[in-house]
């Protein structure tokens, strides 16, 4: 770093889907993925997971990795492997 550059901290990565589901309460989020499994979106499990209180902290190439304040560590969501979860299919 040369003279005269400050240094900035990073921000996260804004979420594209942030104003999508905020109208909806978690629980209504929560009741339109449990009755829609099989033609569920990734958008409306991670617009459930930002409901929920946690943030995205970063992308890294498909992986969506979340923290949360009051829990140690992250999560990853991924959207292939929530699709086969969501549609009951295995690996």
């Amino acid at each position: 770093m040369g003279l005269g550059e400050r240094l900035v901290p990073r921000r996260p990565p804004v979420s594209k889907y942030a104003g999508s589901h905020r109208e909806m309460s978690k629980r209504k989020l929560l009741r339109k993925l449990l009755a829609s499994r099989n033609k569920a979106r990734f958008d409306d499990v991670r617009a459930l997971v930002e409901a929920f209180g946690f943030r995205l902290v970063r992308i890294s190439g498909s992986h969506h990795i979340f923290s949360h304040r009051s829990i140690l560590g992250s999560m990853n969501l991924h959207e292939k492997a929530i699709r086969e979860a969501l549609s009951g299919k295995r690996g």
